[in-house]
């Protein structure tokens, strides 16, 4: 059953997708306008976990450049290319659209098999979330699948 304040995220992050951010998780105001979103599962991460996770993300893109590059002050454009590979807001963007079961998108299209909608923390979804949101809120969330509530297609005759 899902809770009084998860389905009014649910319904808040629905109602207010047509004037939504530029990178909303949904993708256009038609996303699902023939189905229903149902409810798959509740996200949550504490500031330890994302701390952890972020270390680890940037601690692996940190050998990989080295390895590329032999040196971490290398530059390119005059920008060096081994400083922070994954910004706080995206990686828990992407841990969290993993956890919802769409580990290989980081950016919902059209086509994404499922919606993440954070309710907590606030700043997660205000427009500045870049400068705003920080890994010691943690991360609270639900996740959404578009179920077709049209006719079932039927396969065409295979004669």
């Amino acid at each position: 059953m899902i809770s009084t304040r998860l389905a009014f995220a649910l319904a808040a992050g629905l109602a207010g997708c047509g004037s939504a951010a530029a990178h909303s998780e949904l993708h256009s105001a038609n996303w699902c306008s023939t189905g229903t979103v149902a409810y798959t599962g509740e996200i949550f991460y504490t500031a330890d976990e994302l701390h952890a996770e972020y270390n680890r993300r940037q601690q692996d893109a940190l050998r990989r450049c080295l390895q590329e590059t032999g040196n971490p002050n290398t530059t390119s454009g005059g920008v060096g290319t081994c400083g922070v590979f994954d910004p706080p807001y995206e990686m828990a963007v992407s841990m969290a659209r993993a956890a919802c079961g769409d580990p290989g998108s980081t950016t919902p299209t059209p086509d994404s098999p499922v919606v993440v909608f954070i309710d907590e923390p606030q700043a997660f979804n205000d427009p500045d979330h870049h400068q705003l949101f920080n890994l010691d809120s943690g991360l609270h969330g639900m996740c959404g699948i578009c179920v077709n509530s049209g006719p079932i297609p039927v396969p065409r005759d295979q004669n």
